[in-house]
């Protein structure tokens, strides 16, 4: 059985520490549209079910990602 493609429409990559979430406009980001979004990273979201990852190690009632 073969999986569906995952469309990804636009990915944003941001990394710092920041000690309330309304900064985390502040810090550094790296953006891809999908057209600009490399196919090597496309091909790893979809080998490793990276959308598929929920919760804090597993816990589906930890959190979802923002």
């Amino acid at each position: 059985m073969t999986q569906p493609q995952t469309t990804i429409k636009k990915l944003v990559y941001k990394s710092g520490m920041v000690y309330d979430l309304a900064l985390k406009k502040h810090c550094p980001s790296i953006k891809y549209s999908d057209s600009t979004l490399p196919s090597e990273i496309t091909a790893l979201i979809e080998e490793k079910n990276i959308l598929d990852l929920e919760g804090s190690y597993g816990d589906k009632e930890g959190y979802s990602p923002i």
